[in-house]
């Protein structure tokens, strides 16, 4: 969430989001490849945020939602700032 700040402070018109959908069997998915790395020592971590929360990130800093679509795991959101 963090992150989707921090591009949109620094995006001029445009923001496109991609992230996993916030679904139970997307978050177990995750948290298996999660221990897997955590087993073979790896340091990378993925995380599934709730989508309100990344969408108030952006929208907070003058974006909003343009278009929006959705995979089997993946959804993206095209923001634009409003002026």
């Amino acid at each position: 969430v963090r992150l989707t700040g921090e591009a949109a402070r620094h995006a001029r018109s445009a923001l496109v989001l991609s992230f996993p959908r916030d679904r139970f069997w997307v978050r177990f998915f995750v948290l298996m490849v999660n221990s897997a790395l955590r087993l073979i020592g790896g340091s990378f971590r993925s995380f599934v945020h709730p989508k309100p929360s990344l969408y108030e990130a952006a929208e907070s800093e003058g974006f909003r939602v343009a278009a929006t679509g959705r995979r089997i795991v993946w959804e993206f959101a095209t923001f634009r700032r409003v002026v």
